[in-house]
């Protein structure tokens, strides 16, 4: 969500807020998740959303397209997108003339890991390119998520991934702990724990098979239950956060939506939050809209701006719409639209710009 002005000699030059605010995010991006230079100075200089994972497809793997993503990001102010495809398949079930699922929980049908994900993605991207030029790809970066966190073998699918499709930044989203999606998932004999998984995935983003630069991870983890009951208003489930930041210091995660959920208890957030970041240099958080609008109970919008110019070196922010991005999603289980989802994340931003001021002379 970081912004800069351009030189003119192709370099960057630090707009005065930014010295303080984003300097940390802009390094996360251009470094981390591969954000070529000439798209982040273009994108900083008109004050555009930089989108830190965009999910292109939804759980039935479905999506509007490249066509319809690209234009909805020009209309709606979203410059740069890094894509996701979706780890799981939701289970479309019940008699022959029932509608598809409009959501995950929509029904008992299960989810499953759905490796075909990321070539469909790959897929999509070489086409667009191939319709509009390379420059039509020059605003997106891919990750790959599409591993069963139940087997063991995820680091050879891992390097394998790296060699089929070229290009890929990172590893993610990938789920370690939610409860919904826990409950939902066919995953075999090993059910909820992912602690052997992950960890070879990260020993492969440590040491890519290009002898480049450790590639990030983007995880999604409830940082407590979704439960409100009151003997459940710990975050009991940290220690998946400490274990995928504590295994290998080298590889960057960032943490969607800093495990923050729509049901919960979430008293005493920041102060988690805060406690996190200082212990792990390399964990990074992003925003969604569902924070950044208030959405979440017991975090209030301020509470996510006091955390932003707090933290200013480690917060990015991203979207969480699923394949739908000019069609409204289902209202029954409170998914805001994509056009509303941008304008949320940029009021956020030039809030935090305005409070921020131009900050100290460097």
């Amino acid at each position: 969500m970081a912004r800069r002005v351009g030189r003119g000699d192709g370099t960057l030059k630090t707009a005065p807020w930014l010295r303080w605010i984003w300097l940390g995010p802009a390094a996360f991006l251009l470094v981390f998740l591969a954000v070529p230079l000439a798209a982040f100075a273009a994108v900083a200089s008109g004050k555009k959303i930089f989108d830190a994972h965009c999910h292109y497809f939804s759980y039935l793997q479905e999506t509007e397209g490249m066509e319809t993503l690209s234009r909805a990001m020009e209309k709606n102010g979203a410059g740069y997108a890094v894509l996701t495809g979706t780890p799981f398949k939701k289970t479309w079930m019940g008699k022959l003339d029932a509608p598809p699922p409009a959501h995950h929980l929509y029904d008992d049908g299960d989810l499953y890991y759905y490796s075909a994900t990321d070539g469909n993605l790959y897929r999509h991207l070489m086409k667009h390119g191939q319709v509009h030029g390379d420059a039509a790809l020059g605003k997106f970066s891919m990750l790959g998520c599409g591993m069963n966190l139940g087997d063991y073998s995820c680091g050879d699918e891992a390097k394998a991934m790296l060699s089929n499709y070229p290009g890929i930044v990172g590893f993610g989203e990938l789920v370690l702990q939610c409860d919904d999606i826990n409950n939902m998932t066919i995953k075999g004999g090993n059910w909820t724990y992912t602690e052997p998984a992950i960890k070879k995935i990260m020993d492969v983003a440590e040491k890519p098979s290009n002898k480049g630069k450790p590639l990030p991870i983007v995880i999604y983890s409830d940082a407590r239950s979704v439960s409100t009951k009151p003997y459940r208003s710990d975050f009991e489930y940290l220690d998946e956060i400490e274990m995928v930041c504590s295994h290998n210091p080298k590889v960057n995660i960032l943490w969607v939506n800093a495990g923050a959920s729509t049901r919960g208890i979430w008293t005493g957030y920041p102060e988690m939050v805060k406690m996190l970041i200082k212990k792990f240099p390399n964990l990074y958080l992003s925003f969604g809209p569902e924070l950044v609008l208030g959405k979440v109970m017991g975090i209030s919008r301020e509470d996510c701006l006091k955390l932003a110019e707090e933290l200013p070196h480690r917060i990015v922010l991203g979207t969480t719409s699923r394949g739908l991005f000019e069609k409204k999603p289902s209202e029954a289980f409170g998914e805001v639209p994509y056009a509303e989802q941008c304008k949320a994340l940029k009021y956020f931003a030039d809030q935090i710009e305005t409070r921020a001021g131009k900050g100290p002379t460097l």
